[in-house]
């Protein structure tokens, strides 16, 4: 009985003393195409604008006008400001035809009213932004119809 038993467990054992198998390039030549492969992916993704991009920062809570905050934005000011007006406990309020409006903002230690006034001059030419209350009211003027005549 001693023998059948000690017969079965020979091969149980010898089981766990195999070498274990390496995932791992072993030849150079095979971890050079490797790393040639990585970087080339790396590349493209790069490329492709997936990796190495900027994100917006933008501050926590806003507690008053005269809070310096730290900002970098670059798109559209509706979302900015919305975004902007909900950290200060604001509401925007936005009446005319939306049109886009592409804001460049990347400001260091500026109060939250020259935000405002850099907003102001970066959609002048196609809204008017105010400031009422608790609200931030944006009022987009018609569009220019050029030299056509109705």
């Amino acid at each position: 009985m001693k023998r059948h038993v000690l017969a079965a467990l020979l091969p149980l054992l010898a089981g766990c003393q195999s070498a274990p198998v390496s995932s791992l390039p072993s030849t150079p030549d095979a971890l050079q195409q490797a790393t040639q492969e990585r970087q080339s992916d790396m590349y493209r993704l790069h490329q492709a604008g997936a990796i190495n991009q900027i994100s917006p920062t933008l501050p926590g809570q806003i507690t008053a006008n005269s809070q310096r905050i730290t900002l970098s934005w670059d798109g559209d000011a509706v979302e900015l400001l919305n975004t902007l007006a909900r950290q200060r406990g604001y509401r925007l309020v936005y009446s005319g035809t939306r049109l886009p409006l592409p804001v460049n903002i990347y400001v260091t230690d500026m109060t939250f009213n020259q935000v405002l006034d850099l907003i102001r001059v970066q959609t002048g030419w196609r809204a008017t932004l105010s400031q009422s209350g608790i609200e931030l009211r944006l009022h987009f003027s018609l569009p220019d119809k050029g030299d056509r005549t109705v």
